[in-house]
Order: C-alpha cells, then structure tokens, then sequence
C-alpha cells in the first residue's frame, strides 16, 4: 500500500474518532460514524494485508527468476556435454571411451568430486573409504517427487 493511501486512512480513522468522542450528533449519526470507523479500520487491514502478498509475489518471482537462471546454465552445461559426445564419435575422433566422456563431463561440472565414505563403498565395490570418486552434480540427480 502507498504511503500517501496508509496516511489517508489514518488520518480519517483519527478525525472520526475524534467526532466520535465530541460528537454533539444524533445517536444515529454516531452509529453511522462508528460505521465508517469500523469500514476505514477494515480497509487499513485489508491494505496491510495486500502489503504482505506483495512482498511475498515479489520474493516468489525472486525465486523463480534464481531457479530459471540455474536451470538455463545446467541446460547449456548439458547442450556442451552433447555437442562434445556428438563430434567426438561423429566426426573429430570417431571414437570416445568412458575417460573421454568423464572427462568431458567432469570439465562441464556434470560429475563432481567426492572423497568415499563407508556407504559408498559398499555400493561401489572397486573403492575404499577415503578414495576419490566422481558422482552426479545436482543437475543430473535423479528428483524425488
């Protein structure tokens, strides 16, 4: 909400109190009074209430503007690994093997590094613990939705 709305209902919401209490009025034009305070203290709730989803919009579109970035840069990281694949088997070499490969993906932050623990020795028996070994970057993990 704009400042100049938020002053606006404040001041409105300070001069009825004010008529309010020095009222000379009729009882039914206090009543229609009260009203209006009641209606200007709604609005004011009403705005703080706006202000708080648009901060929340904002800190959304954030977000999704982060996680676009991110997701543009692993899909050029992915078109690079291709590209890399495709000329290697295709048309340069005619041939690539899985250290081409890794290498190539390792270099496009597709494979990261990662010393084995206990866990990961059991799953892949030709390491020990401590041994480095290469795993999936974030990108390439499988989701689990």
């Amino acid at each position: 909400m704009s400042d100049k709305i938020k002053e606006i209902i404040k001041g409105n919401i300070k001069n009825l109190n004010e008529l309010i209490v020095d009222c000379p009025f009729t009882t039914s034009l206090k009543d229609d009074l009260l009203k209006c305070q009641e209606a200007l203290a709604e609005l004011e709730a009403k705005y703080k209430r706006i202000d708080e989803l648009e901060k929340i919009l904002i800190k959304e579109h954030s977000n999704r503007i982060k996680m676009q970035t991110k997701l543009e840069a692993e899909n050029e990281k992915l078109k690079e690994f291709i590209r890399v694949i495709i000329s290697g088997i295709c048309w340069e070499w005619g041939d690539m093997d899985g250290c081409d490969l890794q290498d190539a993906a390792i270099e496009r932050g597709l494979l990261v590094a990662k010393i084995a623990t206990e866990e990961d020795v059991n799953e892949l028996s030709s390491f020990e613990v401590g041994d480095t070994i290469y795993v999936f970057s974030d990108a390439l993990k499988e989701s689990r939705k």
